[in-house]
């Protein structure tokens, strides 16, 4: 089994698998046009979405955290005046380092706040957002004429993802991407027009009589991006996978469609959100399955890979580590497993938040609360919590190695050891 928009990292390759579908390429102009309004407009994106270097945006939300800390202390002392034990003057004198930090943790939070929004409002300003929109629609228009793109035609989101062969079939090994395509029907073929930052406009040409039709592949994703003008609703596209974190925080898929097509005795497979399943349907003719029910969501697929931990000394070449931290990283396995993952998620929570909850009330009594080494030994419970945690991850098919763990359970416990030494 191939896939179209499957790049097989681990064989090596370095090209999805569908390019043999390619019937057309822009040329050297094209590409370069397109390469160069993707730079300008992803430069806009990322300025409005964050004008802030990444190390100050970092300080912004640390000096959040240490403001919040102590917001909590002074809530706590006012919530506790009732035992009358002490003013706030001998609270502050107690534990002045807190209060120093929570200060300064609010005024550079402010400070970078106020600086973030008057940098977004002058790029909203600057009409740049507007030269940009033009600057597509004019590459957009040169893409349609040389392609021959009809304009009522629809676009389409498809799957595309790094992927590795194991012996249960096949494992995405990073963040994947929704790709926006204009979809179709040209005579006795469907063709899409992908429009890449890298390779500039490409035409796929897909016979519908070589397709053998659409099927539900349970297989869920941890996607990058959401390309539609719609913005995605929790409870209104949850029977289409879609899963949202936060209120409209797009996360992933839970299931997706698949459907295949023969060329060269090779089957290859065009995976798709279920939301556009209806779409692919009316330009193919082919029949559309119906949609699975939370029931069967709930259950794990007949063809699901065995349930078993995944360890190493360090994490394997190919790898996206950084997509493990996003929300809905933990979709695909969720999607085979869909039990057992929450088991597994429940245990690895405590395992990352047991160690600073039993920590801080047993260090207190004896260190007593004034003593600031009790915030060196919370950051080392949780060092400590992290190693716990990365050996459960390994089920989930996301273990950080053997090396990571070990130092982060050495390095907890010797930072939770460090005030009881002083």
């Amino acid at each position: 089994m191939k896939y179209i928009f499957g790049t097989n990292k681990g064989a090596g390759a370095k090209a999805p698998d569908g390019e043999v579908f390619i019937t057309a390429k822009s040329d050297e102009e094209l590409t370069a046009k397109i390469a160069r309004t993707f730079e300008h407009t992803t430069k806009l994106a990322i300025m409005n979405a964050s004008p802030l270097p990444l190390w100050l945006t970092i300080v912004k939300w640390i000096g959040a955290f240490a403001a919040a800390f102590g917001l909590y202390a002074v809530i706590d002392f006012i919530l506790g005046l009732n035992e009358k034990t002490q003013s706030f003057a001998q609270f502050y004198h107690r534990i002045p380092w807190l209060f120093n930090a929570a200060a300064v943790g609010a005024v550079l939070f402010i400070v970078l706040f106020i600086i973030e929004k008057v940098k977004k409002k002058q790029l909203r300003d600057s009409g740049e957002p507007e030269k940009a929109f033009e600057e597509a629609l004019a590459v957009t228009g040169l893409i349609d004429e040389k392609f021959g793109i009809p304009e009522d035609s629809p676009d389409i989101d498809v799957i595309a993802f790094d992927y590795n062969e194991t012996e249960d079939g096949i494992e995405s090994n990073s963040l994947s991407s929704l790709e926006d395509l204009y979809a179709w029907r040209d005579g006795d073929d469907l063709k899409l027009a992908l429009i890449s930052e890298d390779d500039g406009a490409s035409l796929y040409t897909l016979p519908i009589a070589d397709m053998k039709g659409i099927a539900i592949e349970r297989m869920g994703f941890n996607v990058a991006n959401w390309s539609k003008t719609w913005q995605p609703d929790p409870k209104k596209h949850e029977v289409y996978g879609v899963k949202v974190a936060g209120q409209y925080g797009f996360a992933g898929l839970s299931y997706c469609c698949a459907l295949d097509i023969v060329k060269n005795g090779e089957t290859y497979r065009l995976l798709f959100p279920a939301y556009e399943l209806e779409q692919v349907a009316a330009l193919t003719g082919l029949t559309a399955p119906a949609l699975p029910d939370k029931k069967e969501l709930r259950a794990a697929p007949e063809n699901a890979e065995k349930l078993r931990p995944v360890y190493y000394w360090k994490v394997p070449e190919g790898e996206n580590v950084k997509s493990w931290f996003m929300p809905g990283a933990d979709r695909e396995f969720a999607s085979k497993h869909p039990a057992a993952y929450v088991v597994l998620a429940l245990i690895a929570l405590c395992g990352l938040f047991a160690p600073v909850i039993v920590y801080i009330p047993l260090s207190i009594p004896r260190l007593g609360n004034s003593n600031g080494m009790i915030l060196v030994g919370a950051i080392g419970a949780f060092i400590f919590g992290f190693g716990l945690f990365n050996l459960i991850a390994a089920w989930i098919h996301q273990y950080l190695g053997h090396r990571v763990t070990i130092i982060s359970i050495v390095l907890g416990a010797v930072l939770m050891a460090l005030p009881f030494v002083i």
